[in-house]
C-alpha cells in the first residue's frame, strides 16, 4: 500500500505501523523529548502525524484514534500547520473529517 512508501524505519513510524497505541501513548507522554526529535520530516516530506492520519483513516477506529492522538501529537511537537507533499496535518484532518461524516 502506498502509506508503507511514506513510512520509515523510525520508532514512531514502526509504532503506529503496528497499531502499538499503548507504546506510542508511552512513548509521546513519558518520553517527550525523544518523541520531539521524531516529529521532523522524512524523505518524502512527511511528518509522523500526517503518516499516523493517512495509515490510519481507513481503520474501524479511525475516529477514536484520532481524538486520542492528535492532541498527544501536537503537545509532543507536531505541526499541524507544517506542509509535506500531501497537505498539511490540518488539511488532512478536514478532509477525513468530511469524508467520516459523509459516510
Amino acid at each position: 500500500s502506498y502509506e508503507y512508501v511514506f513510512s520509515n524505519n523510525s520508532f514512531i513510524y514502526r509504532l503506529i505501523f503496528f497499531h502499538s497505541w499503548d507504546m506510542l501513548t508511552l512513548f509521546l507522554t513519558k518520553y517527550k523529548d525523544m518523541a520531539q526529535k521524531s516529529m521532523e520530516q522524512n524523505e518524502y516530506g512527511i511528518t509522523p502525524i500526517i503518516y499516523f492520519l493517512y495509515y490510519t483513516k481507513s481503520l474501524d477506529n479511525s475516529k477514536e484514534l484520532r481524538k486520542q492522538f492528535i492532541s498527544k501529537f501536537v503537545k509532543a511537537g507536531a505541526d499541524l500547520n507544517k506542509m509535506s507533499i500531501l497537505g498539511s496535518a490540518k488539511q488532512i484532518i478536514k478532509i477525513i473529517e468530511y469524508y467520516d461524516i459523509k459516510k
